[in-house]
């Protein structure tokens, strides 16, 4: 009788700290997830993806993130929305963040729906100080660069690319008919993934979208993935990694934090993905 107690108090204990450590982990110690496009050559361009932040810090003044992303030795990094929360008391931990990734490489940013909220409750102020911090605020824009001899067009929304009876629609398709009116490689930052997912066949030209705002499903179950998405619902068949549709390749990062979701996060640590462009 003894014996079985104990072999149940074992296990207990056992998937008790399997579960601490699964939420422990998901909140520390950000690791670095690589995917590579194209042709590896002289001119391979590395962009650092991040998203979801939500204000939260990784060693003082976020030092465990800008050692990793500077060992990654970016050519350009994406900050893909929600740096703060939409009832941050302050803005210094996203500005903080955002100046310290300009200190790196040029920085290209776009908004997520916490930003957005926060801006509905405060005023359209955050716009200029993101832009303040050295960082270029695409939203419903887009800016063309060349990085490595190699043109790019960068462009950023958080809107839907499609239909949705929410937003204006019109505006947003004159936006993405002249951001694809282009011969460079187009990246297009869009914080919801499934603006370009939910697309049963993708009338937009576009290479590269980078997304975050699922965080991976927030709960990641070992060989099913991801437990809930916005918008998909349970068991999302388009939670975090790359996925190749209609032409677009589309990469989703699990992100950096967390805010008020019903779960912790789980079996899901914070990601910084690299991508590697090279030519087709």
């Amino acid at each position: 009788m003894k014996k079985r107690i104990t072999v149940v108090l074992l296990m207990i204990a056992l998937l008790t700290g399997g579960i601490w450590w699964g939420i422990y982990r998901s909140y520390h110690n950000p690791v670095v997830t690589h995917y590579a496009l194209g042709e590896p050559g002289k001119d391979t361009v590395r962009g650092v993806l991040i998203a979801d932040l939500h204000d939260m810090v990784f060693g003082e003044d976020n030092e465990e993130v800008y050692a990793l992303v500077k060992e990654q030795e970016p050519d350009v990094i994406l900050l893909a929305g929600d740096m703060l929360n939409d009832d941050s008391e302050s803005t210094d931990i996203a500005l903080s963040f955002i100046r310290r990734m300009a200190e790196v490489a040029p920085v290209y940013v776009s908004l997520g729906n916490q930003e957005k909220d926060y801006m509905h409750r405060n005023g359209i102020g955050l716009l200029e100080e993101y832009q303040q911090t050295g960082a270029v605020l695409l939203e419903l824009e887009y800016t063309d660069i060349e990085i490595k001899g190699r043109d790019f067009r960068i462009g950023g929304m958080y809107e839907y690319a499609f239909r949705s009876g929410k937003e204006d629609y019109e505006a947003i398709t004159r936006f993405l008919n002249e951001y694809q009116d282009t011969d460079r490689y187009t990246i297009m930052m869009a914080h919801r993934p499934d603006s370009f997912v939910f697309l049963s066949s993708n009338p937009w030209d576009i290479d590269l979208v980078v997304s975050g705002h699922l965080h991976g499903g927030q709960v990641i179950l070992p060989l099913v993935g991801g437990l809930w998405a916005p918008d998909q619902g349970w068991f999302p068949e388009y939670d975090y990694g790359q996925y190749d549709l209609n032409g677009t390749t589309i990469i989703i990062t699990t992100g950096l934090g967390t805010n008020k979701e019903k779960l912790p996060r789980f079996n899901n640590p914070p990601e910084i993905v690299v991508i590697e462009i090279g030519t087709e």
